[in-house]
């Protein structure tokens, strides 16, 4: 039986294939991957869903699935690259990959070679290896630097070749190999380089050029993408609401998370504008009810005009809610004079909420 190690393949879907297919590897041959499996490429799940569900395929947890991770845990922040990718999948696929990946090896035992995705301490036994050097988080090299005064694979002792991703250590494409004992696969491959495979038990490179520059193309996509995501802007007014909902209307192949946004920008200006109708019969209804309490009182029928506008202003408070209320009075309040008001939609729906008004349910009707 044969073993194929890929390196980093960062959602480079079409490159993975075009590997398989030069390796040739069997159904009795293991395809493993050193991880760092998503982002930056353009198909992120096509490339995870391949290593969970083919059955001669494995892949081991790399610092990219990693932050993955803790950040549904709510353990850390998602990058950029991370948000970029998490635009791929729908909502509920992407927690059921977090869970896959969360379940994935940090090490891989064979008989020829030692596999990890980043580093690997010197000096300690492989059960007693930290996850954060094996993963190579930013902390694991922190240690390295701190106890070593050489690169860690310089100092490699033991008799098994090891086999890591994570760094493209020479940046020409070539993978970086190191007295024949360490075998560093990240060629680039979301970077326009190559991706790369190590055939075992011969040890022999195999490798495909990259379609393009993947990573630039996403970057360049997602500044456009980001712009439609409704909870990250907080001071969104009316008109930029809708020149968002008509811009995400013309885009055409979105991904799945965009698709997700889509429907959110949506559902969001529905409840907008709901709560322009919620809100503006709930004023009309108290400005009718405190008009008609003053036209009972005994007396105030003979009142002159502007009197009975100083006793209303009285009744009706002071704040938004009394402006709104006197707007009413005067014949003035409109949708329009709503927009005015509430300049942006979610402070017209914090408000709505704060006198016990429901613009979601208003906007499901």
């Amino acid at each position: 039986m044969s073993t194929l190690i890929v390196g980093d393949i960062h959602g480079c879907w079409d490159e993975l294939r075009a590997l398989l297919d030069k390796a040739g590897p069997g159904e009795e041959d293991l395809i493993l991957a050193v991880g760092d499996l998503v982002d930056r490429g353009p198909d992120s799940p096509r490339v995870l869903e391949f290593f969970r569900d083919t059955e001669n395929a494995e892949a081991l947890r790399g610092n990219h699935e990693e932050r993955h991770v803790r950040a549904l845990r709510g353990q850390a922040e998602l990058g950029f690259s991370h948000e970029v990718a998490r635009l791929q999948w729908a909502g509920k696929d992407y927690r059921a990959a977090c869970r896959y990946m969360a379940g994935l090896s940090l090490r891989k035992e064979l008989a020829e070679a030692r596999v990890v995705h980043g580093f690997w301490e010197p000096g300690r036994r492989p059960r007693k290896q930290r996850p954060e050097v094996l993963l190579g988080m930013p902390e694991g090299l922190t240690r390295l630097w701190e106890r070593f005064d050489k690169p860690w694979y310089e100092l490699y002792d033991d008799d098994k070749p090891l086999i890591v991703g994570h760094l493209d250590y020479l940046q020409n494409g070539d993978p970086f190999i190191h007295d024949d004992r360490v075998y560093a696969l990240d060629t680039g491959c979301c970077r326009g380089g190559k991706l790369t495979g190590l055939l075992l038990p011969e040890f022999r490179i195999v490798q495909v050029k990259a379609a393009r520059h993947h990573w630039r193309v996403l970057r360049k996509e997602y500044r456009r993408y980001r712009h439609y995501d409704v909870d990250a802007q907080a001071d969104l007014d009316w008109r930029e609401l809708d020149k968002l909902v008509r811009g995400i209307e013309k885009l055409d192949a979105l991904p799945a998370g965009l698709v997700e946004r889509r429907k959110k920008l949506r559902k969001y200006r529905r409840r907008a504008e709901a709560a322009l109708d919620v809100l503006l019969d709930e004023i009309l209804r108290r400005e009718a009810k405190i008009r008609g309490k003053l036209r009972a009182e005994e007396g105030f029928k003979a009142l002159p005009a502007d009197r009975h506008r100083k006793r209303f202003r009285r009744k009706a408070g002071a704040g938004t809610l009394g402006r709104l209320l006197l707007l009413a009075y005067k014949g003035r309040l409109s949708r329009k004079a709503l927009r005015r008001e509430f300049k942006h939609p979610k402070a017209l729906i914090r408000f709505c909420e704060k006198l016990g008004l429901d613009p979601k349910a208003a906007a499901k009707r």
